[in-house]
């Protein structure tokens, strides 16, 4: 019995380790060299050993998917630290290292390895086995891989490797040794503006692991054109600047600073727009084109990002530019905003358009005019802060503005007498010239009006000079507290003039002026535009004295004088006609159109025969042009036969009638309602007085049906009957008992 057990149990043992084999493989000798590599399966497990000191294994395994791979090199433990195995890693030539670099790891014999993580395309990899202090212990190795499509696939330590990724969605890696490399490359469609999150699991220490860079489509040049790169210490996660791009192809790379091989995790999160700022805009010469009246978003990237825009107007006006941004916690100057002409490098005033904005607060500039053309606008740092900005140019198109840089005679605009003209003196040294002619001996004087100020103090100086702008004709000076004020009248000879406005106390609102001229004027109206039937006409009024024309009138349109209507197409049903009249004056034709006549429909039709559920259709046609219409034609009315017998009524059911339409065969029904039964007279069919109940019966005379009452009114006469034939019962008895006893 004991036998028995015995085999038994060996049997087990054999078909463990038989199970156990079905899981786990072995080299197959020779595999010394990568053509005859052992073929392995990923996440199986596989033994081998090597079998002299010379010995080396190779295996490769195939992946059908992108994804990650480890390697774990496990053996019996042997008794010192010595470094008795090296394996290898190699991409699919069998001859370059998986990463690039250097995918070798030493194994000691008191320990086991799990190599780095290893992002691999779908594809062969082989790994090969040698010694380094030999020893014939059994090893096992297995490859652990996982099908991801978000991981880098080694090699990809160049820009020209570089991995395509997409943007708003999240990627691994790992920087497998201190000398890897990972490239990253992602492409947009449209403008917008990203940033980039970089995060892993949390180190012990604060020292900076990785470092990110950020390129241009060159891969050669930061995305800013001045450092777009970031550490990241192994204590902390990283969310880059954000940077405005045109639509095209950047790139991302990331590599060690102090080496780890964790894994990392990597997106580009990027939003479409047309209003950001457009890395690298950091000249005059790359500036961002934004148009007037629209907002737009930037940010400095680093303490030497410069952003520069240029817009461009068509016609002359004014504008400001507002500059606003998050409220940070402090009143230090974080930008400076600077405002340029049409070369870039001269002051849009001529002096120092330049303004300082505080973390605490927001800026609107002061008010210029300009001249259609090009200008610049320049952001940079005072005190570094990477938050987004909004700018936005405030255009007003205008012929009544002073136009930058006028601030000399030889610059001065060109304005004329009696027309109202706005400017502002933006900084305490702007000056703004004007000039004016006027063609004969008259009087001129200023008009100058503001905005109420709250002090008295004065603020504005306004002259007038000669024609060489050297001998001052009038002094006239505008306090804040008066809004409006004229001055006094000076004459002046035919010629050219000049108005100089400056500061006497500074205020940067806006101003309006007239250079008011005055004379007696009178002469004949002459026609200097005949008035026609449609177009105005227009006379002046000509100075006999100096030539100017004092006033001038419109001589209002005559109007057209048409004669009678000419009918060119009669009308028909189908076709308006046309006419015209003829202006008597000018020769123009006015033509209406005529409406066409209505149509004349006869020769009508049936077309389409009515039913009882159905509208027919009936058809004219006009006699005139062949046109026609159709009608509809009422549905007829159903036209029932006689109601007949379909179930005879009886006494104790309701019966049914039926009847159908002659012309579509519609049927209906009506209930018939039961009759009521006629029962005979009450006839006695059993029973007698002297044994009740007596039975009697009716019958219906329709239907048969039959009624029972039983009549219990003479059950006296049977009580009677009883009670009788007790009493002769006992008299009988006792006569007996009494016979009986005589004869005793």
């Amino acid at each position: 019995m004991k036998k028995y057990i015995t085999i038994a149990f060996i049997t087990m043992v054999l078909m463990l380790c038989m199970s156990i084999n079905v899981f786990a493989a072995n080299e197959s000798e020779s595999n010394d060299s990568k053509d005859n590599a052992t073929a392995i399966s990923v996440n199986s497990i596989t033994y081998g050993n090597l079998s002299k000191s010379n010995d080396v294994d190779w295996y490769k395994f195939t992946v059908s998917q992108n994804g990650y791979f480890s390697v774990s090199f496990s053996h019996t433990t042997l008794d010192n630290s010595r470094t008795y195995w090296v394996f290898r890693l190699y991409d699919s030539s069998g001859s370059s290292y998986i990463d690039g670099v250097s995918s070798s790891y030493s194994v000691y014999g008191n320990s086991d390895t799990t190599t780095n993580t290893y992002g691999v395309k779908a594809g062969t990899y082989y790994i090969k086995i040698t010694d380094d202090y030999y020893s014939d212990a059994q090893y096992s190795i297995k490859v652990n891989f996982t099908a991801a499509t978000n991981w880098e696939t080694e090699n990809n330590n160049s820009k020209d490797t570089a991995d395509e990724i997409k943007v708003n969605s999240e990627y691994n890696g790992a920087l497998t040794t201190s000398s890897d490399v990972d490239w990253y490359k992602f492409t947009v469609s449209q403008n917008g503006y990203f940033n980039v999150t970089f995060s892993h699991d949390v180190l012990e220490n604060s020292r900076n692991y990785w470092v990110l860079r950020l390129y241009d489509g060159s891969g050669a040049s930061y995305i800013d054109g001045i450092s777009s790169s970031y550490s990241v210490a192994g204590n902390a996660n990283v969310t880059t600047n954000t940077f405005g791009i045109k639509a095209g192809t950047y790139y991302i790379k990331v590599n060690d600073d102090y080496h780890s091989g964790t894994p990392y995790k990597i997106k580009v999160n990027f939003t479409a727009a047309s209003n950001w700022e457009t890395e690298n805009n950091n000249s005059k010469d790359t500036a961002d084109e934004i148009k007037v009246n629209s907002e737009y978003n930037g940010a400095l990237t680093t303490s030497s990002d410069v952003d520069w825009y240029k817009f461009t107007v068509s016609q002359n006006g004014y504008f400001n530019v507002t500059f606003s941004h998050d409220v940070l916690e402090n009143s230090r100057n974080y930008w400076v905003l600077r405002l340029y002409d049409g070369s870039g490098a001269s002051y849009i005033d001529g002096i120092s358009s330049s303004y300082s904005v505080a973390g605490n607060a927001n800026v609107t500039t002061n008010t210029f005019g300009i001249k259609a053309g090009t200008y610049y606008i320049k952001v940079n740092d005072d005190y570094h802060s990477g938050t987004p900005y909004k700018i936005k140019v405030n255009f007003t198109a205008a012929s009544n503005w002073e136009t930058e840089n006028n601030n000399s005679k030889d610059t001065a605009d060109e304005i004329k007498v009696n027309s109202s003209y706005n400017g502002a003196l933006t900084t305490s040294s702007d000056v703004d010239w004007y000039k004016f002619t006027v063609s004969s001996k008259c009087d001129v004087a200023i008009s100058f009006d503001h905005a109420t100020l709250e002090e008295s103090r004065t603020y504005w100086y306004i002259y007038i000079y000669d024609s060489a702008a050297s001998s001052k004709l009038l002094t006239f000076s505008s306090q804040g507290n008066v809004a409006n004020k004229t001055s006094e009248y000076v004459s002046l000879s035919n010629g050219t003039y000049y108005v100089k406005i400056q500061d006497d106390y500074h205020s940067g609102i806006n101003y309006s002026f007239v250079v008011k001229e005055r004379h007696d004027c009178n002469g004949p109206w002459k026609v200097v535009k005949n008035a026609t039937c449609d177009q105005n006409g227009q006379r002046e009024q000509t100075c006999d004295i100096c030539g100017r024309v004092a006033k001038t009138e419109v001589i209002p349109a005559t109007g057209h004088k048409y004669g009678e209507w000419v009918i060119d197409r009669n009308p028909s049903c189908s076709k308006e006609g046309e006419r015209h009249a003829k202006c008597s004056v000018c020769g123009t034709n006015k033509k209406e159109a005529i409406a066409t006549l209505a149509h004349t429909y006869s020769d009508w039709k049936v077309v389409e025969e009515p039913t009882c559920d159905t509208v027919g259709k009936s058809q004219g046609t006009c006699s005139e042009c062949g046109a026609f219409v159709t009608e509809d034609v009422a549905k007829l009315t159903h036209e029932y036969t006689d109601w007949e017998t379909i179930k005879a009524a009886t006494c104790t059911e309701n019966g049914t009638e039926g009847r159908e339409c002659k012309l579509c065969s519609l049927s209906e029904t009506r209930n018939v309602e039961a009759y009521t039964h006629h029962y005979g007279d009450w006839e006695i069919v059993g029973g007698n007085k002297l044994i009740p109940p007596i039975v009697k019966e009716k019958r219906c005379e329709l239907c048969d049906d039959t009624q029972v009452y039983k009549d219990w009114s003479y059950s006296w006469i049977a009580v009677v009957a009883v009670v009788v034939l007790i009493g002769a019962t006992i008299g009988i008895v006792n006569y007996v008992k009494a016979f009986k006893k005589t004869k005793d």
